[in-house]
């Protein structure tokens, strides 16, 4: 199977790759180590909430939290441990679909080329930090899922791999249920077109289909019998309740599909649409070579000008994402031009390219935003585009290699700069600060102080761990977590959203009204949070409480206020 061998290496193709796969390690081990810092009070506080005790809420959205709960358990809330483990989970799963791709292709896997691809297979999830949302979630679960997913396509090239293709795929499955039904149905969509179209025989077709069914009717049967069904069937029965079957921003996912390719994702349908001109020339080649090749190269030159340029005038967050799509389909397309060009390895790889698309499916956020926590998979299928069938001291694979860890030390370097909603950069975030729970994080200076102030405030006044807090701004569920208290009902109460005055009345009043008697509550000023009015009209009643703390905000200095109830006594 492998065309090419250690001997054929030269003294330079070593020491090229020696390097890149050292700075690779680097790169893996600097990002892992700096997951004990920055707490951010919106979106990874919810992570952590649904984490922490998935079935402590009435309302589901979705079953990430599930999925979490056991890593979680395993390093007893250590929210930096758990955020390392995320982390690692991520390169371990990059690593494997790089073998697995090297088992697909001519690659040896002892040589140069194939040590460098694994290694920057390891280091390309990574780029799911571009934004520094480091806990796990479910985007993280797509991802993962996403990685999964495209190994079990690429073991299709090979019939001897079929059984392990197919559990790899189950596997793929439940993973990505813990995300999205939407990215679960997708991936498995894409995964039986790679069967329908690669699978030489229609027996072969039927048997792969059958093996990757009842394998994940096993898992799903697995995780079934250890998951408490019936609160999850409760939870997912007031979701429906309150949203019907929509999601909250009711967007329709066709047209935000095609929202996006009007706009961010013109280039990306370009080069697709090159790749597949390119792939039917590698089975007709009826077309003169010379022009075929001139043809390629110059559409795969305009669409990469183009993307460069566009890269650099605007941010690494807004353009990782449809940029890494754009590599990955000029990488197919040029990976067609090799005289022994693999057309069911290529035809895999081009349906792998359209993973980042379905783990996109369902979000309430536009399409572009999302896709820079999966640019990691597009890169890994160029990557292994030019690598495969090159031979050893492949001046593409090298190229291909080195842009993957330059952009995705790019995107790391972003996130750790300008961390997401944090006060300071991940490098300035140096004060170990004890939260709530009982876990350690760094944090900057202005975080911690708010953070202890405001613990130390609460308990002075009669908070006791595990007591209900709600957080009634819409954007400090985390100020709930880091005191130590338990959101009633649902982790975060969203402000800013259309729908956020239905929600908030609707959560509100599945509060019992013991429980809200007894609740501290947590205010801020913002032009988009709750008025006080709005919030008397949804049934609170300020009168019942006493203000124990105002604080300012470490991010803007708005006011946070801290209420206590009146009727509250100490039982700590």
């Amino acid at each position: 199977m492998h065309s090419s061998t250690t001997s054929t290496a030269r003294p330079l193709d070593w020491f090229v790759s020696a390097a890149i796969v050292g700075l690779a390690i680097a790169f893996i081990v600097r990002t892992v180590w700096l997951m004990d810092r920055g707490f951010d009070f919106t979106d990874q506080s919810f992570y952590l909430a649904w984490a922490q005790q998935p079935t402590a809420f009435d309302i589901a959205y979705g079953l990430f939290g599930y999925g979490l709960r056991p890593l979680f358990d395993i390093f007893n809330g250590s929210i930096a441990s758990f955020r390392r483990a995320g982390a690692v989970i991520l390169v371990i799963l990059g690593i494997v679909a790089g073998l697995i791709a090297i088992g697909s292709t001519r690659i040896d896997r002892r040589g140069p080329t194939g040590l460098q691809l694994v290694a920057v297979s390891g280091a390309l999830p990574l780029a799911y930090y571009v934004f520094w949302l480091v806990t796990p979630s479910y985007n993280w679960f797509a991802l993962a899922g996403g990685l999964v997913s495209i190994g079990a396509m690429l073991d299709l090239c090979d019939p001897r791999h079929a059984l392990r293709s197919a559990a790899t795929a189950a596997l793929a499955f439940v993973l990505l249920i813990f995300a999205r039904p939407q990215n679960a149905i997708a991936c498995l969509g894409i995964y039986l077109l790679a069967i329908v179209i690669v699978v030489p025989t229609w027996r072969g077709k039927l048997l792969q289909i059958l093996r990757t069914a009842c394998l994940a009717v096993i898992l799903i049967g697995a995780v079934a019998a250890v998951a408490p069904l019936h609160t999850i069937a409760n939870q997912v029965r007031a979701y429906i309740a309150i949203f019907g079957t929509n999601n909250p921003t009711d967007a329709s996912l066709v047209g935000k599909q095609l929202e996006f390719f009007r706009r961010q994702g013109v280039w990306i349908a370009f080069s697709s649409l090159l790749f597949v001109g390119s792939l039917i020339t590698v089975r007709d080649k009826r077309a003169p070579e010379k022009l075929r090749t001139r043809l390629v190269i110059s559409g795969a030159l305009i669409a990469s000008i183009v993307t460069l340029i566009q890269f650099r005038t605007g941010g690494v967050t807004e353009k990782i994402g449809p940029a890494a799509g754009v590599f990955a389909f000029v990488c197919l397309s040029l990976a067609c031009l090799r005289r022994d060009a693999n057309f069911r390895l290529l035809v895999l790889l081009g349906l792998a390219a359209l993973v980042p698309l379905a783990a996109t499916l369902g979000t309430s956020n536009l399409i572009a935003s999302q896709l820079p926590f999966f640019a990691g998979l597009w890169g890994f299928v160029g990557l292994v585009a030019l690598s495969g069938g090159s031979g050893e001291g492949s001046l593409g694979a090298t190229l291909a290699a080195s842009i993957c860890l330059v952009v995705t030390f790019s995107a790391v370097q972003v996130g750790i700069s300008a961390p997401y909603r944090l006060a300071a950069p991940v490098e300035m975030q140096v004060n170990p600060t004890t939260l709530g729970w009982g876990s350690v994080l760094k944090l900057d200076m202005k975080t911690r102080d708010f953070i202890v102030t405001l613990r130390d405030r609460a308990k002075q006044e009669g908070f006791c761990q595990g007591d209900a807090a709600i957080d009634l701004s819409g954007s400090l569920p985390g100020a709930v977590f880091a005191i130590g208290g338990r959101m009633p009902v649902f982790p975060w109460i969203f402000a800013g959203y259309p729908f956020s005055d239905h929600f908030a009345r609707e959560v509100l009043k599945r509060i019992d009204s013991p429980v809200l008697a007894r609740s501290w509550l947590i205010t801020r000023e913002l032009p988009n949070a709750f008025s006080i009015s709005e919030l008397q009209s949804f049934g609170i009643d300020f009168a019942a409480y006493r203000l124990v703390a105002d604080l300012n905000h470490p991010i803007d200095g708005t006011s946070v206020k801290l209420f206590a109830p009146r009727a509250v006594e100490s039982r700590c």
